[in-house]
């Protein structure tokens, strides 16, 4: 009896070329798939289409594609695109999302390299990208086979309630590591800069220094949660990164691809908040001198008052950094929230700028 799961990889090409090459690899595609990943059974559907009006930025062709996979059932989707993508102004010649579940391969990029043979080594790092590395020992073959388990169950619902919860679970893990939420707190650029001016104003404010030494652990633990939570929900409503089921079929898919973008974001403002944390205690210890903050308070302090100070600051920080944060683009926060750098799509292959 065959456990395996079932995948099926949906390749969208833009008529003409990409289009040739794509159906003159989709059958050796399958054989590559599984060798690579005998862990499931693999079906490669391909399908002609531009999917976007040109010009269009990468993101635009992902979100496409997504809808496309969402609509089609499929698990995994790779676009052989006849249109340039970059990262900034920088041209690549391949990108993937393992959130989406999607990447994205342009034939121009390849240059006079525009065979077969050279787009199925592309796609081949692509669908690498989204399914995980090569394992080369048994731990990380069983993170594939649990990640391939956990896909397949979200489009399919066949697998055994024990290993789809199993299957899930790593799929859930590799996505949210795959989207790097703890870079999430450097890119946020505006968000930084109202966090550390909002630092700066209260560390001389000392009405502030008094409203935090009459709090006490439930509402410091409050507001600290409030903050977060607060800038987590406001960046995924803001920029529109929460995404809607358009079909019964997809909402296991949709609701995974949620609850990462969730966790990620969640993730990346809790390292923003430790950061300035971390800037408030040490700026606190080097200009707030202890007798300044003794006359404020009107006791004498010691070094766990500069920390409990510091968390406070901190909290009303990550507020103001929320605020800032708002003011970010669409695309750098989606490239952020998605996790990686810098436009966020992942280069697969190093391109050459001569092309």
């Amino acid at each position: 009896m065959n456990d395996r799961p079932s995948l099926t990889v949906g390749v969208v090409a833009s008529p003409g070329a990409p289009a040739a090459a794509a159906r003159r690899v989709a059958d050796h595609l399958v054989d590559w798939l599984a060798d690579r990943y005998p862990e499931a059974t693999w079906d490669a559907v391909v399908e002609v289409d531009g999917l976007v009006r040109p010009p269009a930025p990468v993101e635009d062709i992902i979100d496409a594609a997504r809808t496309r996979l969402l609509d089609r059932g499929w698990d995994l989707c790779i676009v052989l695109t006849d249109l340039p993508i970059r990262s900034g102004r920088r041209p690549l010649t391949s990108v993937a999302s393992m959130t989406h579940g999607v990447g994205v391969l342009s034939w121009p990029a390849l240059g006079a390299r525009q065979t077969p043979e050279t787009a199925a080594r592309s796609l081949h790092r692509a669908l690498d990208a989204l399914v995980g590395t090569t394992a080369r020992d048994r731990r990380e073959r069983s993170r594939i086979r649990g990640r391939l388990a956990g896909r397949a169950s979200l489009t399919h619902g066949d697998e055994p309630a024990h290993r789809e919860l199993s299957g899930y679970l790593r799929l859930l893990t590799g996505m949210i590591v795959a989207n790097q939420p703890l870079s999430l707190a450097a890119t946020l650029t505006r968000g930084i800069a109202a966090g550390l001016a909002t630092v700066a104003f209260a560390l001389v404010t000392s009405d502030i220094w008094v409203l935090a030494d009459a709090s006490r652990w439930p509402r410091q633990t409050l507001l600290m949660v409030g903050a977060i939570t607060f800038a987590t929900v406001g960046l995924i409503v803001q920029h529109g990164l929460w995404e809607r089921a358009r079909t019964p079929a997809a909402h296991d898919q949709v609701f995974l691809f949620n609850l990462v973008t969730a966790i990620t974001v969640l993730l990346g403002f809790a390292a923003f908040y430790a950061a300035l944390l971390a800037v408030a205690a040490g700026v606190a210890f080097a200009l707030v001198d202890r007798s300044v903050l003794a006359l404020a308070l009107g006791r004498p302090v010691d070094p766990s008052d500069y920390l409990w100070l510091a968390w406070f600051i901190a909290s009303l920080a990550t507020f103001g950094g929320a605020i800032g944060a708002g003011f970010e683009s669409d695309e750098e926060i989606k490239a952020a929230a998605y996790g990686t750098r810098p436009s966020g799509w992942k280069e697969m292959t190093p391109q050459d700028d001569s092309h």
